[in-house]
């Protein structure tokens, strides 16, 4: 799984690309439903990112 290391609330960084949250498909454009467990840690793989950006 690929893992990606959060920069900030809005960006996010995958394959040492820099990606906005802004960018990403409205349909997968949620993010509040990330665990503030997984937030500090500043890691989550791109799956469960996905997944729970899309279903909120």
């Amino acid at each position: 799984m690929e893992l990606l290391e959060v920069k900030s609330e809005n960006t996010f960084i995958s394959n040492s690309t820099v990606h906005n949250f802004d960018l990403i498909p409205k349909t997968m454009k949620k993010i509040k439903v990330i665990s503030k467990h997984l937030f500090k840690q500043k890691l989550w793989n791109t799956q469960e990112l996905y997944i729970e950006r899309s279903s909120v």
